[in-house]
């Protein structure tokens, strides 16, 4: 018990302190001087609190908001005012990341209903060189897909990425897609004709050139189904 109140009036001799009471100069220039000085024995959770209160009011002042500190500001009150700031910093932060679970949630469960009612396929990938005398003037790629409709409907188009990974799983390109194919329901379509330019100067797109499809993990991520009636299934983007 004597060491409890021992704790206690030890804690209530630092709050009250005289290097607590002392107060802050308004003006930046003063601080080496008339600040630091004294408060080099407060403990190091109040110097880290106090340095981080200063390092906000530099900032305030230098982007004309008025004096950096308020006149008659203590210690205590510097010390008092960045904890708030910091307990407010930490519940805005657990809200954006409570919003940003959220947001997950709402994209898996759309895209759960995307790929549940459609599957696509990348059934070839060809390398085509360029030829100028053809007038083709980069490299390309040319895609067969293989597109399944699973749904009651029939679809007229699909809109998504398809990613390109190779078999240690790192990304190899993703190639964005718009399908205006009508697919019936309950029915397979194979869907040529789509492809993509090849820039000689990026590495993605060299790799995507030359690597085997087999040699690489492809999945379909769905981001519009437009049905032949006009709905539609949508998938929002994923929060950053």
């Amino acid at each position: 018990m004597r060491h409890i109140l021992l704790a206690a009036f030890a804690v209530a001799l630092i709050a009250c302190s005289p290097v607590k009471n002392t107060v802050i100069p308004t003006d930046p220039k003063k601080w080496d001087t008339e600040l630091f000085p004294k408060i080099k024995d407060l403990p190091d959770n109040d110097k880290q609190l106090l340095k981080a209160y200063l390092a906000r009011a530099v900032i305030r002042s230098t982007l004309g908001n008025g004096l950096a500190v308020p006149p008659d500001t203590t210690v205590a009150d510097a010390i008092q005012d960045e904890q708030k700031f910091e307990a407010q910093q930490k519940a805005a932060e657990k809200e954006a990341e409570a919003l940003k679970a959220r947001a997950l949630a709402v994209r898996a469960e759309a895209l759960k209903k995307l790929n549940n009612a459609v599957t696509l396929v990348v059934a070839s990938k060809i390398f085509v060189p360029k030829d100028v005398m053809a007038e083709r003037f980069s490299d390309h790629v040319d895609f067969i897909f293989v597109v399944k409709n699973k749904t009651n409907k029939d679809i007229a188009g699909v809109k998504g990425t398809v990613e390109f990974d190779d078999m240690f799983g790192s990304l190899v390109e993703n190639v964005g897609l718009s399908l205006d194919s009508e697919i019936k329901a309950h029915e397979e379509k194979t869907i040529t004709g789509y492809g993509k330019d090849l820039n000689q100067f990026e590495d993605r797109d060299q790799k995507l050139a030359v690597t085997d499809l087999d040699k690489m993990k492809v999945q379909f991520v769905p981001e519009m189904i437009v049905f032949s009636d006009g709905t539609k299934l949508t998938a929002p983007d994923a929060p950053n």
